[in-house]
């Protein structure tokens, strides 16, 4: 067995196809270029679709990086206001699955560093341990 054959051996089945396609020069992501024509076509169907297969996913995602359930939904709304303003320059040089997740990443991300700085406005004032007076004196 040659060397070259071992190694496609141990690729995932996934991984030979994309090899394949490759070679032989065909688009690896054809599968996605009538879903994204549609998509800069305006089809609601098709970003319905779209939505439909992956919103439960980005979210559970986001929530990796964000506080809480709430913020989370955001960063995914945000994520799919991106894919329909970038959609237009998606140069389909990965899945649209890949770039659609990637925008999410980069969104919650952003939003759970931008959160992790913030302080709840409630947190300012921790009048258990010491009286309001005490910790904020009134300047005369």
């Amino acid at each position: 067995m040659s060397e070259r054959t071992h190694q496609t051996e141990s690729l995932p089945d996934s991984a030979i196809i994309e090899q394949k396609d490759v070679k032989s020069g065909s688009a690896p992501f054809a599968d996605d270029l009538p879903l994204i024509k549609a998509l800069r076509g305006g089809d609601e169907a098709a970003f319905v679709s779209l939505l439909d297969q992956y919103h439960s996913t980005m979210l559970r995602l986001a929530m990796i990086y964000v506080p809480n359930r709430a913020v989370a939904e955001e960063v995914v709304q945000e994520a799919w206001v991106g894919v329909l303003q970038g959609l237009n320059r998606f140069e389909a040089r990965s899945s649209l699955k890949t770039w659609l997740f990637r925008i999410l990443i980069n969104c919650a991300k952003t939003r759970g560093q931008r959160e992790s700085r913030s302080v709840p406005f409630s947190s300012l004032s921790d009048s258990d341990s010491e009286p309001a007076a005490a910790s904020h004196p009134i300047i005369r």
